[in-house]
């Protein structure tokens, strides 16, 4: 049964009060801090396996960090279960896997979130190349150059299996693993 991802919050923006948006605050305190300290740029947003909050994360840790100020964009880098365009109500026809493949240009593919300070690169077409193309020279070229006009950059990844994308990875600085509790056992 697919989850109704339209109905899914963005709690720091729909319930700025509550419980959860306060702690989607916190980590981004935390991650300011260490900001100024090693000036990372790119957050990778991943998990052993399938829904585990990896899209709950990233939108809300991104749009924590636009209603901070800070100029930032959120990628949908799964490009086999892409969900972000169904949170921000973006059409997912024009995307990421658009641009790798070399359909379209830089411009093309970002989108403004209805967020003040946040904007989005849906992933576009689901391709049957997904880890050839987010594994290619294109991916951290993009990355690159988003580090020129976002602070933040938030990509919400597939879940990561050994390094299938080893050069994607390599170009983010930091990475949160969320795993759901209780699922996965020690040894």
């Amino acid at each position: 049964m697919e989850k109704d991802l339209s109905k899914r919050s963005i709690f720091v923006v729909d319930k700025p009060k509550s419980s959860i948006a306060e702690s989607f605050k916190i980590l981004r305190t935390n991650v300011q801090f260490a900001l100024k300290i090693n000036d990372p740029k790119s957050i990778l947003v991943t998990s052993p396996g399938e829904g585990e909050g990896k899209t709950t994360i990233s939108s809300n840790i991104a749009a924590s960090f636009a209603k901070a100020g800070f100029k930032t964009i959120i990628v949908d880098a799964d490009l086999r279960i892409p969900t972000q365009h169904k949170i921000f109500d973006f059409p997912n026809e024009i995307g990421l896997s658009n641009y790798l493949n070399g359909e379209c240009k830089y411009h093309d593919i970002i989108k403004i979130t209805q967020i003040e300070n946040l904007d989005i690169i849906t992933a576009g077409l689901i391709p049957p190349n997904a880890a050839e193309l987010l594994s290619s020279k294109k991916m951290p070229e993009l990355l690159k150059l988003l580090k020129e006009t976002y602070n933040i950059i938030i990509c919400d990844s597939a879940p990561i299996n050994g390094s299938r994308y080893s050069n994607y990875i390599s170009s983010c600085r930091w990475y949160f693993n969320c795993s759901e509790c209780g699922h996965y056992k020690k040894g």
